[in-house]
């Protein structure tokens, strides 16, 4: 989906994200850019985007008694 703006150019991320489950339930995501220079598969930037960059970044998830959950999010990125 391409969705235009004024205010910056769209970003296209091409990422590497690892998932676990602990065993308290909680939920780990963790990811990082790929690229060619680090021995992952190359993906040509998308037509309209400018390529961005996820430097170590991740979720964890952890469920609350009673329902509902908690969510730690690190996000460290270059969006050039």
């Amino acid at each position: 989906m391409y969705a235009p703006t004024t205010l910056a150019p769209a970003r296209d991320f091409w990422l590497l994200r690892y998932t676990s489950v602990l065993e308290d339930g909680s939920l780990v995501v963790c990811e990082r850019s790929l690229s060619s220079t680090q021995g992952g598969p190359s993906m040509p930037p998308v037509q309209h985007f400018v390529r961005a960059e996820i430097l170590p970044s991740g979720y964890l998830i952890r469920p609350c008694d009673g329902g509902g959950s908690i969510i730690h999010i690190v996000d460290h990125m270059d969006l050039e």
